[in-house]
Order: structure tokens, then C-alpha cells, then sequence
């Protein structure tokens, strides 16, 4: 068989061939290749926008807290609220929608709250906000004794029942103690009994006698107390029966010469206590007493003379009477013009003081069949704001008695015309304030001869408006007829 001619050209050729295809192959492998790298999740942002840093509230308060919250890359999935007290970390609650906020519920006090929200993205990343600190307040209830009035006595032995008035405040009273300190307890403070119910008052029993100061100490279901800032003294058998004496002298000034015939008046009382009234004139040389005066008296001197105006009167508070009492009152001699030719001259002069010690003014003045003065106008009166009070006279200026109208609404009364009859009955009409309802009205008040009321009548008008008497007149038969300005309605 005849050789191929080309076939060693073919076979010198094939090994370039072959490697030129294995480079090409080799180059083919070794292209470059570009990757691109997954972006990194950012983490959420989140802070408290509500409630402000160093926030007080009440106590049991229900306070809001809310947060701005975001997430760059994605979604949030939800934002929890935390409180953080004393060392303990508690889940206030959850939101998964914005805008992001719960409600802390009943916060307590007294306590300190640091309160942070976390917010977590869809892909579980999580991060967590500053604390916010707020301070919650607590005010635990208190109580006041209301009785026994301050300066109260009781006879040796008695039961003396306590009673308080209660101000719940931030909490709820489990308890209320009762003290007090004396003679028994040597200088310290006693528990006498214990309240656990409403009203919360105890009967001290038995009570020894000795001066006391009482209080009370009030504790909370959490069994914090309260201690009463007011405390109330009372004696018990001993001192009441110690009497004083209260004593001065009437000058024309300090050491100058006695004013003699001076009117001086010891007005006391005490709450809860009668008042005590005593009137008495002084000597040749000025002096005065008040014997027998007790303790535990709030009392008042006042002196009146129709020559002389006394320049100070003496005021004396809450007095403990263990020595007695004396008391210098300087006048200056009144300054007297002289009496025209045939003019008349003062037979007497009289004062009324109110005992309250406030502001009096006589308005109207009648005469009745015996030559006796009646005398009508307003009183002070600590409770009322002024009141109607009548004063009978005999011939020689000595008070015969005394005698006060007071309205129903203790408030406003005033007289505008006064009356005596044969028999020796004075009438008295004016104006007393009945309330908002029926505004002032009629007023018209008969007394007898010796000061007693035998009745008094109020007219209120047709609409309950302004009603103000102004005039009163008597007849033969006894009837009484009184006049004045009454509103209507406006059909007459």
C-alpha cells in the first residue's frame, strides 16, 4: 500500500496543534470572575420619647410611655417596654404597630422607676434605648383629732371618747393609735387604744387625772405611718378647781390717779365651754377683782367710764391660771365742753359688749311705760356674720337683760324699727339674710318683760327675692303691724 505523502507533515504538525489547544483550554480557565457580597442587616433605632427624665407623678398613677422607633433596612417586628426597680427587670408590655406605646399601670410610690424600650427588626436584630427615670410620689393617709376640744377638762375618771377627722390621701388606713402624754408615762408618749374601722374613734376610759397631751399616728395597708402634726391638751379632775384671781387697777396713766366707778368686764370662754361674763365697777383707788376664776379660760378685760377713754385694753390668751393675774389699764380723762345755760345733764351711761368681743352699734332706742330704755342694733359674732341684739335698761342705767335674734341661715340680721307696750313687751323688726333661695326677708321677734322671746315671725315675699321691713306698729289690742319693701312679680 502506497504511503501517504502529507502524513508525517500531519504527525509534525499535530503536536503544535495539541499544545496550542491546551493553551487556549488554559486560557479559557483562567478568566476572571466578579461575586457580589450580601449587604449587612442594620440594627434598629429606638428611644423613649414619653415620659420626660426625672419625672414625678402620683401615687398609683397610670403613666404612658411611648417610643420613636425605626428600622433602616426593613420592618420592625415589635417594641417592648421594660421598668427597672430596685434590681428587678419587669415586662411592662408589647406593641407591634406605630405608632409604639404602653400603658405602666398603677405605678406605686414611694419609688423610683428607670424605665427603656427594645426594639427588634424582621430579621431578629435587636437594640435597646436609654433609661428614662421617673419618681413616683406617696402621701400615706393622715389623721387629726377633732375631739376633744383643745383645752378641754373632764372630771377624774371619766370616759372621754376620742374622735378624728381623716385624710385618705395616696392610700388606705389599716389603723389609728391613740396616744398621749403625762403624768403616767413618765415624760414619754402612751398608746391608749387602737381604731381598725370608720369612723376611727376610741373611748379612753377611766381616765386618770392629770393634764394630757393627746395625739393620734395612722398607718397604711403597707404599714407606713402618719404622725398628727396638731396635738390637743386637756386636764383631766386636777386644776379645774384651782380658782384665780384676776385683778387690776384703773389710772389715768401709769401712776397717775385712780379712775373709781369704772365699768370693768371679764368676758371668757374655752370651746366647748360655757362663756363667763362678769361685770364689776372699781373702788375709790381704781382697783378691781374677779375671784374665783378658773383655768383653761380664753378671757377678756374691758373697761368703760362716761369721763374717761381708756388708752389700752388688755387681751390675754389661753391662760394656764396657776398664780393670779393682775392687770394695770391707764386712762386719760375725757375732754368734757361746757354745758350750755338750761342744757341737761348726763344722768348715766351704759356699755354692752358682745360676747364675742367684736363690733356692736345701737341703731334704734324706745321707752316703755315704766321709764326703762330698750335698745336695739347689730352684734359681731364669730359664727354669724352680725347678728340682732336687744338690751332693756331701768331708770338708773343698769342692764335688766339682754337678748339676741339670730336668723336661721346665721348670717346677715339687722333691725330697722323697735316698740314697747303697756305690758312691758318689746318688738323688734328687720331684715335677716334666709339664703341663697329666698335672699333676706321679714323679720319681727317679740320678747316679754323680763327678756324672754315669745315668738318671732319671717315673712318671705311672692318670689323669694330682696324683703326688707322697715317700719312696726302696735294697737290697743296687742295686734302688731309691720311695713316695708317686699319684690314681686310685677303685676301691681
Amino acid at each position: 500500500m502506497p504511503r501517504n505523502p502529507h502524513r508525517s507533515h500531519i504527525r509534525q504538525l499535530l503536536p503544535v496543534a495539541l499544545i496550542l489547544l491546551s493553551v487556549a483550554a488554559l486560557c479559557w480557565w483562567a478568566s476572571p470572575v466578579s461575586y457580589s457580597a450580601a449587604a449587612a442587616n442594620v440594627a434598629p433605632s429606638v428611644s423613649i420619647s414619653s415620659p420626660t427624665n426625672n419625672w414625678y407623678f402620683p401615687h398609683l398613677s397610670d403613666i404612658s410611655v411611648t417610643a420613636d422607633a425605626s428600622d433602616a433596612d426593613g420592618d420592625l417586628s415589635r417594641v417592648e417596654f421594660y421598668q427597672v426597680s430596685r434590681g428587678f427587670v419587669t415586662l411592662i408590655g408589647t406593641d407591634t404597630t406605630a405608632p409604639y406605646g404602653v400603658v405602666f399601670e398603677d405605678a406605686a410610690g414611694p419609688n423610683t422607676y428607670g424605665i427603656h424600650a427594645v426594639a427588634y427588626d424582621n430579621a431578629g436584630l435587636k437594640t435597646t434605648s436609654a433609661t428614662v427615670t421617673v419618681a413616683v410620689e406617696y402621701m400615706p393617709p393622715i389623721a387629726q383629732l377633732a375631739s376633744p376640744a383643745n383645752g378641754a377638762w373632764f372630771p377624774a375618771g371619766s370616759d372621754i371618747t376620742l374622735t378624728t377627722q381623716t385624710d385618705l390621701r395616696d392610700g388606705r388606713i389599716k389603723k389609728i393609735e391613740f396616744y398621749h402624754s403625762g403624768p403616767s408615762v413618765s415624760g414619754g408618749a402612751g398608746i391608749i387604744g387602737t381604731a381598725t374601722t370608720a369612723p376611727f374613734s376610741f373611748v379612753w376610759q377611766d381616765a386618770p387625772a392629770g393634764t394630757y397631751t393627746l395625739f393620734v399616728r395612722t398607718y397604711d395597708e403597707a404599714g407606713l405611718f402618719n404622725v398628727a402634726s396638731r396635738n390637743i391638751s386637756i386636764a383631766v379632775g386636777e386644776g379645774h378647781t384651782a380658782l384665780n384671781n384676776v385683778s387690776g387697777r384703773v389710772a389715768e396713766h401709769d401712776g397717775g390717779p385712780p379712775v373709781a366707778g369704772a365699768t370693768v368686764t371679764l368676758t371668757g370662754g374655752q370651746s366647748g365651754l360655757p362663756y363667763l361674763i362678769r361685770t364689776t365697777t372699781t373702788d375709790a383707788d381704781g382697783r378691781y377683782n374677779f375671784a374665783g376664776v378658773e383655768r383653761h379660760y380664753n378671757y377678756v378685760t374691758d373697761t368703760h367710764h362716761p369721763d374717761f377713754a381708756f388708752q389700752q385694753v388688755p387681751v390675754f390668751g389661753l391662760q394656764d391660771l396657776t398664780t393670779d393675774v393682775t392687770v394695770n389699764v391707764s386712762a386719760k380723762r375725757k375732754v368734757q365742753p361746757a354745758p350750755a345755760p338750761g342744757a341737761p345733764t348726763q344722768a348715766w351711761a351704759s356699755f354692752y359688749n358682745s360676747p364675742d368681743n367684736g363690733a356692736d352699734g345701737v341703731t334704734l332706742i324706745a321707752l316703755d311705760g315704766q321709764g326703762n330704755v330698750i335698745t336695739t342694733g347689730r352684734t359681731s359674732s364669730l359664727t354669724d356674720s352680725s347678728n340682732v341684739t336687744t338690751v332693756k335698761y331701768d331708770a338708773d342705767g343698769r342692764q335688766l337683760w339682754s337678748a339676741t335674734f339670730d336668723g336661721a341661715a346665721k348670717y346677715i340680721d339687722f333691725a330697722r324699727d323697735i316698740a314697747a307696750d303697756a305690758a312691758g313687751n318689746v318688738y323688734v323688726t328687720g331684715s335677716t339674710y334666709g339664703g341663697r333661695s329666698v335672699d333676706y326677708d321679714y323679720f319681727t321677734v317679740k320678747y316679754d318683760a323680763d327678756g324672754r322671746e315669745v315668738w318671732r315671725k319671717i315673712y318671705n315675699g311672692p318670689i323669694n327675692m330682696a324683703d326688707a321691713a322697715n317700719a312696726l306698729a302696735l294697737d290697743a289690742s296687742g295686734n302688731v303691724y309691720v311695713t316695708g319693701d317686699s319684690l314681686g312679680n310685677g303685676a301691681g
